[in-house]
């Protein structure tokens, strides 16, 4: 019957020894039927250095009964001698001692028998799962536990974007084109009605991203109003958008706004240097055509004639401005001038 040996070694390269220089170190631990297989550590820049032409000396340290033992004495051999941090050693990481299989990788094949075999991926215990969890609370202690196991971690995604990592980018990717049901709306609306905002009475201090930014200077700017275009706004936003005020709310408004001007009247002053804003032809063009042809509904023109009954003329009373005409030299209104005066006058050709 084969014995099987576990031990932990020290390798040393003995190459820069005779060099006179600092010779490097390894600590690991091996698992062998034979103490003469040459086992050169799994180790890659040990290796290499092998491959060169480097010697090394292996020298056991301790013999083990079992795996699980031996994997602790190494965990803990490493830690006393700071092989990690120390420049003389060849260790990088420290092996969790609890786990024989580290670092290991399974196979395809194998991998999908055990996702086969795997109990919890059966559609009739996720259904058990999610019967039993579903309605359910948890309670103030078991919020504490989550919580307070929670605290000082950092988010794995904190300061990552799309195109820094792919991860966030799958998950942008999957959750582009889903649009909520009315129902997930709702609930979501009742679960945080009455509770207060987070960040409510909080500031950050921090600038906007995006501000004085334009889609003309800035490419990121440019995507998010491309992906905004055309995009589908559910019913129960369109009707909470319509949703007339309030006889309290108005009310309200009344009762701030009494006594208050609504606009402020202009002095001579501010009249004389004032210069109106100058409207190009392209702006005026679409602004016509986007009035032509429109139809007023029948409430609309009885609303509009409502409002104005009883109520006198803007111009009433009011004196048309005047201009003489060059040629029969007659004080004559704007409309009437466009008309019959000016080029169009009778007296031109005389």
């Amino acid at each position: 019957m084969e014995i099987a040996y576990f031990f932990t070694y020290e390798i040393t390269n003995i190459s820069r020894r005779e060099k006179g220089l600092n010779p490097f170190k390894y600590l690991g631990q091996h698992c062998t039927f034979n103490l003469e297989d040459l086992y050169k550590s799994s180790c890659k820049p040990l290796r290499e250095d092998i491959k060169n032409g480097d010697k090394y000396e292996l020298s056991p340290l301790n013999f083990y009964k079992n795996i699980f033992d031996l994997g602790y004495a190494e965990h803990t051999l490493i830690k006393e001698r700071n092989a990690i941090k120390d420049k003389n050693y060849y260790n990088t990481t420290n092996p969790l001692y609890f786990n024989y299989f580290f670092g290991k990788k399974h196979k395809l094949s194998s991998l999908k028998l055990m996702s086969k075999n795997n109990c919890m991926h059966r559609p009739e215990i996720i259904e058990k799962i999610v019967l039993k969890t579903t309605g359910k609370k948890r309670t103030k202690e078991q919020c504490e536990r989550i919580n307070n196991s929670h605290k000082g971690q950092k988010a794995w995604s904190k300061g990552l974007t799309k195109d820094t990592d792919e991860r966030v980018k799958k998950i942008s990717e999957n959750l582009k084109g889903k649009i909520k049901s009315e129902e997930h709306i709702k609930n979501i609306s009742i679960a945080l009605k009455g509770k207060p905002s987070k960040f409510k009475g909080q500031k950050t201090g921090q600038i906007s991203w995006c501000k004085g930014l334009t889609k003309d200077t800035d490419e990121r700017v440019k995507k998010i109003s491309e992906k905004l275009k055309g995009r589908i706004v559910s019913e129960y936003t369109k009707i909470k958008q319509r949703k007339p005020c309030k006889e309290e709310t108005k009310l309200k408004i009344g009762i701030a706004n009494k006594g208050k001007l609504l606009g402020t009247k202009w002095s001579e002053e501010r009249k004389q240097n004032y210069i109106p804003p100058i409207v190009s032809r392209e702006t005026r063009n679409k602004i016509s055509k986007a009035l032509k042809g429109r139809i007023f509904s029948d409430d609309h023109i009885a609303k509009l004639s409502k409002a104005k009954k009883g109520k006198p003329s803007w111009n009433k009373g009011k004196p048309a401005k005047k201009i003489q005409c060059p040629f029969c030299k007659r004080f004559i209104d704007n409309m009437n001038f466009k008309k019959w005066h000016g080029e169009k006058c009778k007296l031109k050709s005389k």
